[in-house]
């Protein structure tokens, strides 16, 4: 039998929300709604606006489970991460103090960021067969913004407002991400040089939201504005569509960044 298909789920700032940890579920209820049941067994995420009060009781139900939880604010953008611990922790943990302290260690990292983000950018320029000249993100992006985004100041406007958000939402499930592969909470920021990974990691995955981006502001309905309550559930209904291949490369990517961290470990 299969296993569930695990899904996210976004809780905004609806007038007078609670939520409650009921055993292995978590109880949201509405003035004027029945209460609604969400089995921690299948979410993959639990998104918070920060206006939504949340107690701890249900944030230990969610990492004990396995659930990450992302809290965001008012436009979407990310503010904190509830991380539950990785199952190779100890290990990812030894190879990032080991690595960390190597002499060079710093640029030996920002060699490795720069490349993955290269091969970022020839990736959905290839598949936008858009001819990108130079590599340097901001070059790279006016490239891109000039080359598949609708021509309307308005249009330009919105697909740059869903890059924005697509990456908000990216970038808690490349938190997961790392901590599926053991990267315990605590190394995810300040590594090394004030390293952010998950900050960098979201970087470097959010290129791929170009074309989704640009596609999707040339369709949108007129008058559309890119605040608010209703602008965050369209963020989110739109993500959906590619959540699940974000998953995925957030993954081959972790498994990257292992493989260039084993290659150093071993040296010491």
């Amino acid at each position: 039998m299969a296993a569930a298909i695990r899904k996210p789920l976004y809780l905004n700032s609806k007038a007078g929300l609670k939520v409650t940890l009921d055993g292995p579920s978590l109880v949201t209820r509405a003035p004027g709604e029945a209460p609604r049941r969400f089995p921690l067994e299948r979410l993959s995420i639990v998104v918070v606006s920060s206006s939504v009060s949340v107690p701890l009781s249900a944030l230990h139900g969610c990492a004990c489970a396995g659930v990450p939880v992302e809290i965001v604010h008012g436009n979407g953008s990310a503010c904190a991460y509830v991380l539950p611990a990785g199952r190779h922790e100890v290990r990812r943990q030894e190879m990032l103090e080991c690595f960390s302290e190597l002499e060079g260690a710093c640029g030996l990292y920002e060699n490795w960021r720069l490349s993955q983000e290269r091969k970022a950018i020839i990736s959905e320029a290839r598949r936008l067969q858009v001819y990108v000249p130079d590599f340097r993100p901001a070059r790279a992006a006016e490239v891109l913004e000039r080359s598949v985004f609708p021509p309307a100041r308005s249009r330009r406007v919105l697909a740059l407002s869903l890059l924005t958000g697509f990456r908000s939402l990216l970038a808690g499930r490349v938190a997961r991400a790392l901590t599926a592969g053991g990267y315990p909470p605590d190394g995810l920021n300040d590594w090394i040089c004030h390293v952010q990974l998950v900050q960098d990691f979201t970087a470097i995955l959010a290129w791929g939201h170009w074309g989704a981006a640009a596609q999707l502001a040339e369709q949108a309905e007129e008058g559309i504005q890119p605040k608010g309550e209703a602008w965050r559930a369209y963020l989110v209904k739109q993500y959906e569509g590619f959540a699940a291949q974000d998953d995925q490369r957030a993954a081959v990517l972790v498994e990257r960044f292992t493989g260039f961290l084993s290659k150093h470990w071993r040296r010491t």
